[in-house]
């Protein structure tokens, strides 16, 4: 995933709220007769291109998406890179989703449709939903339940009103889910030598062959596939920048190095805090011989690791060591 893909994604983002939509025409008449099939996000799409912050409150968490740096961060994820899929789907609900057919506002209804405010924690609150242009809020309300098709959610407007609207809203609750995932994509076939350091002791396996198993320096067969498998997609729970992760005081336990067949190499280095909670930072680098296109893979990739750490679930971080190997 390159740089310029993600400000791409954050470019075509913004210029879909800024279009019209052909289907949709704006009405400044009341209910009950044309609030049906307008916009239900008005002033979102009206100042689509000053959008910078949209918050998802849920009963477990707020998740905040910030736009800084032409490129859209996750607050909660350690201002780490927001996934684009869901952002981009999320975007694309903001822009188009109208309303559909409006419900009665009852105490039965609120809870039936789970459209109670999120800090209550109950099991029939929702999802507040609010977004931001130029710092200014601009749309907010209270999602609930979706239909059994999907494509279309509960929601209650803070005039009252509970409205059917149009959208499908995938709004995951935690933090990490909106993080730009999963952090590594390193396909097995690819791995020529995967090699550890770890209190003073070298743990090195190795194949001439992609289609072969590893071996250790005694010739010995070990076939990794646990690791491999989890390295073709690493996913994360939380990310911090190097300032915050120096606040951590974590020590360091040991080095992963993963050598490919074209000579791409990844550093991992693993470290656990003072909460026991386990950390990455994963560092691109070549062999002294590396195909080109490694050179365009570090260029293009960089600056998803520089800088950042990455908290591991606590079996990932047992899965990616020495005693893994077998």
């Amino acid at each position: 995933m390159s740089k310029k893909f993600l400000y791409y994604a954050a470019g075509l983002a913004l210029f879909s709220v800024a279009v019209m939509i052909a289907a949709v025409m704006f009405t400044d008449f009341k209910y009950p007769a044309q609030s049906q099939g307008t916009l239900v996000f008005a002033k979102t799409y009206q100042n689509g291109a000053e959008l910078d912050r949209i918050v998802v409150r849920s009963a477990a968490e707020t998740v905040t998406l910030e736009l800084k740096d032409n490129l859209w961060r996750v607050k909660e994820g350690g201002g780490y890179y927001a996934g684009t899929y869901l952002l981009n789907t999320l975007l694309k609900d903001l822009n188009t989703s109208v309303f559909y057919s409006r419900r009665e506002n009852t105490p039965q209804a609120v809870r039936e449709f789970n459209l109670e405010e999120p800090q209550t924690g109950g099991k029939n609150s929702g999802v507040r939903l609010s977004v931001y242009a130029g710092g200014k809020l601009q749309d907010t309300l209270v999602l609930g339940k979706p239909t059994e098709n999907g494509l279309y959610r509960f929601a209650r407007l803070d005039n009252g009103e509970i409205w059917l609207i149009s959208g499908r809203f995938e709004l995951p609750a935690q933090a990490y889910s909106w993080l730009l995932q999963p952090i590594l994509e390193l396909p097995p076939a690819l791995i020529e030598t995967i090699r550890f350091y770890q209190d003073g002791i070298q743990t090195t396996v190795g194949r001439k062959d992609p289609s072969r198993d590893f071996s250790d320096s005694e010739g010995r067969m070990v076939k990794a596939l646990t690791q491999t498998g989890l390295l073709e997609r690493l996913t994360v729970e939380n990310a911090l920048d190097e300032a915050s992760f120096a606040r951590l005081k974590a020590a360091l336990t040991r080095r992963m190095e993963i050598i490919t067949f074209q000579g791409l190499a990844f550093y991992l280095d693993f470290y656990v805090d003072a909460q026991q909670k386990n950390w990455l930072r994963i560092t691109l680098s070549t062999t002294p011989l590396p195909m080109t296109i490694v050179n365009d893979y570090i260029k293009d990739n960089r600056f998803l690791y520089d800088g950042w750490y990455f908290e591991l679930p606590p079996e990932t971080a047992k899965i990616l060591s020495p005693s893994s190997l077998i």
